[in-house]
């Protein structure tokens, strides 16, 4: 558990969503840093995506260890920039919508389990 009530996962998601909504894109990108160094159990921290459950069976499915967390670094970094681009006021006209089928979403967001 966090000490400091202001690093708390909870009071830090809810700065970034004012931040995000205000259109303080620094603001967010400091909280968001913020909260990935947050100290506290990951079903506190991540409370939409069973992280535990994705690191056992990625990490399992692969020889090397190392190689599942390298694939799910990527497919988080992939929806991070997803998530980025479709929330940001001046989106490229291409990060209008996610395409599911594009080559680069398909093999590494839907390459985890």
């Amino acid at each position: 558990m966090t000490e400091d009530k202001g690093q708390h996962p909870l009071v830090l998601r809810e700065r970034a969503v004012l931040a995000l909504t205000a259109g303080h894109s620094q603001a967010l990108s400091a909280l968001l840093q913020d909260m990935v160094r947050a100290r506290c159990p990951l079903e506190e921290k991540y409370q939409e995506v069973d992280v535990t459950k994705v690191l056992r069976e990625n990490v399992a499915a692969k020889v090397q260890p190392n190689e599942g967390l390298v694939t799910i670094s990527r497919a988080f970094n992939i929806l991070e920039k997803y998530g980025r681009n479709l929330l940001s006021e001046h989106k490229p006209k291409f990060w209008r919508a996610v395409k599911f089928n594009n080559p680069v979403f398909k093999t590494t967001v839907d390459g985890i389990n």
